[in-house]
């Protein structure tokens, strides 16, 4: 009778014996689970957190591209409401409006009147210093007078 009680209370030295205790018959696979689970949730962790540094990142250049949007078709229209003569010399004065300025780091802000067969033109651009490297920004509008005096 010792004998089929030591049969059935066995663990480790019979681990090829069926057992009716799930934990006789696992033998070291928790331990494995749990080294795999800890690699996974570390893993998980680490790709989540870097996505969303990287979102970050987006949405900060998208509101610094509104921002020059909307900074450059102010001045446009501001510009091609009046003369060509006015125009040539509010282009020499030009400068980011303080909004600009605050969130736009190093904002300049150049201007540049163009004469050709469309007719007179104003053409405005935009660069700031940004996460990567890339061309500024560059709106351009028509003059209604069409004659520009120099």
């Amino acid at each position: 009778m010792m004998k089929k009680l030591s049969k059935q209370v066995c663990c480790r030295e019979h681990s090829l014996v069926a057992s009716p205790y799930p934990a006789c018959r696992r033998g070291g696979f928790a331990t494995m689970e749990l080294l795999v689970s800890a690699v996974v949730l570390c893993a998980t962790v680490t790709v989540v957190t870097s996505l969303l540094f990287k979102c970050g990142m987006i949405w900060r250049d998208v509101s610094q591209h509104r921002v020059a949007v909307q900074e450059l078709s102010a001045q446009l229209e501001e510009l091609t409401m009046l003369d060509a003569d006015s125009v040539a010399e509010k282009i020499e004065m030009l400068k980011p409006s303080d909004v600009c300025a605050e969130r736009l780091p190093e904002a300049e802000l150049t201007g540049l009147l163009v004469e050709d067969n469309l007719g007179v033109r104003v053409e405005l651009s935009i660069d700031w210093k940004r996460s990567v490297e890339s061309k500024p920004m560059v709106l351009c509008g028509w003059l209604i007078e069409s004659e520009v005096s120099e």
